[in-house]
């Protein structure tokens, strides 16, 4: 639809509008946004289109003299019965949330990072309360209950009948008044419609309500390789902070009540969650369901159970039986990894990563590839390197989006050796770095010859084996 015919009567109505007190909802007209909402005094102005015969149906109160003529003078006037409603958002304010680059705009000034912090826009909460909550949740997830409760968090996975993965979450444990058990339940917009259904589907008789309450809360994370950067003072009761328990020495996770912060220990929020993203693909971390594949990945395979989200002493749950035989008979034959992506004409090798080529231990194998400390370390011109940088300066390139080049299809992208042999596929890609699953085997003797094709276009693939994997073995 062509914006210049709304212009005018949208401007004319909006300046009738106290917008301090609207709560906002987005529509399209064309390539134009129009946001309405409900007023304060209860009066209800939601455009889902408009047309000459819808506008007699308006209230009187918005029907002014100069509405109508410029009403009247927006002719010829298009049919906007095609308008629909896109998404809702609340209003803004003064408080809102300060960001150093809502995209990452920076270039590659933020290869040199050693903290940020974040407020997570991709993130959805559930609550789950009621006396049978710790025993219904038991029964669901691959992490131990007892052990959430008595942590206060922890983080899980949720597996189908067939022990493949579902869903990935974080737990929060409080009480109610009552003393009734509460849990909040964290995961990712991939996955919330189908965990609300999942959720609702085992409730059966036990004695649980389920509520989407991601409205009222706001999920932010604060990344420093400093440990005094995680204490946190109780200042707020609408401000509980807990460990990312995938890597807890690095991220903590605050959970607060909308726009309630601006900034953690003196750092502006970035205000979405792609720099985070980034980070998590840099430290070979799978979030999203590109990754994590509903109904189709092994736990195992996706390195969950190096990152604290399976419990292998608790009883039965839904998915434990092959959870449990993998992890006992040691079958596990690929897994994830992160990977940097170089230009075909780079001439970076693996020597020049790891000089002495000795093998990092991963599960039961040994493998040929550098560690991301390494990768941090790494200067060419040999001088010294900051170990608190949190990215491998070096290697990252927030300059470049691969993502453009090339649309990852879910499947992933076969990665193939200097022989042509597959040995993995990429997964996931942002900027220049990705995580792909690849075959154990083909990484004892790694020859510095792995590629990808994305949109027509060559890269080689640098695999490595993030600290926390060494740690874990």
């Amino acid at each position: 639809i062509n914006a210049e015919y709304m212009g005018p009567f949208l401007i004319g109505l909006l300046s009738q509008f106290d917008l301090n007190h609207v709560t906002y909802k987005t529509y399209f007209v064309g390539y134009l946004p129009i946001y309405f909402g409900s007023l304060s005094s209860s009066s209800t102005f939601v455009l889902h289109y408009i047309s000459s015969t819808s506008f007699s149906s308006y209230p009187n109160s918005i029907k002014t003299t100069r509405h109508l003529s410029l009403w009247r003078s927006c002719t010829p006037l298009p049919d906007l019965s095609r308008v629909r409603s896109f998404s809702s958002f609340s209003s803004p304010s003064s408080s809102s949330l300060s960001s150093p680059s809502t995209e990452l705009n920076h270039g590659n000034s933020l290869k040199y990072l050693k903290r940020f912090a974040c407020s997570l826009d991709n993130q959805h909460i559930i609550k789950i309360h009621g006396a049978d909550t710790i025993k219904y949740l038991q029964g669901l997830i691959s992490n131990d209950m007892k052990q959430i409760v008595d942590a206060g968090s922890g983080y899980t996975a949720w597996l189908n009948a067939k022990g493949r993965f579902l869903f990935h979450s974080f737990l929060t444990y409080s009480q109610s008044e009552n003393g009734e058990p509460v849990i909040f339940v964290q995961t990712h917009e991939d996955y919330h419609s189908l965990l609300v259904t999942h959720l609702r589907m085992y409730r059966l008789r036990n004695k649980v309500m389920i509520e989407d309450v991601s409205k009222d809360y706001s999920v932010n994370v604060l990344v420093s390789k400093d440990p005094a950067d995680h204490q946190f003072s109780k200042t707020s009761n609408s401000v509980v902070s807990f460990p990312d328990q995938r890597l807890p020495k690095l991220i903590t996770r605050l959970v607060t009540q909308p726009r309630e912060l601006t900034s953690i220990h003196g750092l502006s929020l970035y205000s979405n969650s792609a720099l985070f993203d980034t980070f998590l693909r840099c430290y070979g971390i799978g979030d999203s369901k590109q990754e994590l594949q509903p109904n189709i990945s092994i736990p195992l395979e996706c390195n969950l159970d190096q990152l604290n989200a399976i419990s292998f002493e608790k009883g039965c749950y839904l998915g434990q039986e092959l959870t449990a035989r993998t992890h006992y008979q040691g079958l596990v034959r690929k897994r994830l990894f992160p990977v940097f992506l170089l230009p075909s004409t780079s001439t970076l090798s693996l020597s020049s990563f790891r000089p002495d080529l000795e093998p990092a231990p991963a599960s039961s194998t040994n493998l040929c590839i550098p560690s991301l400390s390494s990768l941090i370390a790494f200067n060419p011109n040999q001088n010294s390197s900051d170990p608190n940088l949190l990215f491998p300066p070096e290697l990252i390139d927030f300059s470049q989006d691969l993502s453009k080049a090339g649309e990852i299809p879910l499947i992933g992208l076969d990665i193939t050796s200097q022989t042509g042999q597959k040995i993995g596929q990429l997964l996931n890609t942002k900027h220049n770095v990705g995580i792909a699953m690849l075959r154990l085997e083909y990484l004892n003797s790694y020859d510095d010859s792995f590629s990808v094709n994305v949109g027509g276009q060559t890269f080689r693939v640098i695999p490595y084996c993030p600290d926390w994997m060494l740690a874990q073995n």
